[in-house]
């Protein structure tokens, strides 16, 4: 049986992810209508890797949540931050 191209595509990226610990950011930039949507969020979530087009989680994961909490919570209020004693 064949290995599809798309299979060995995905299966390397897996690879470099593993031995790097980077992120491409050229799947990230086709998520640029998110992006529009919560301009901050793409900068919270990653910083600039040690090669070029590639990215990393700057925070620990908990941190990155509770961010995105309290931008979803100010997109349902209307655009209003929380206050900062309603953060979990």
């Amino acid at each position: 049986m064949a290995i599809k191209k798309s299979d060995l595509y995905s299966s390397l990226w897996a690879l470099h992810y593993e031995l790097w610990g980077d992120i491409p950011e050229r799947p990230l930039d086709v998520l640029d209508h998110y992006w529009k949507i919560i301009p901050k969020l793409r900068a919270a979530l990653f910083e600039k890797f040690k090669f070029p087009g590639y990215c990393q989680l700057p925070l620990p994961i908990a941190e990155v949540l509770m961010d995105m909490d309290t931008e979803l919570a100010a997109l349902e209020s209307g655009g209003r931050r929380p206050a900062p004693s309603s953060r979990p």
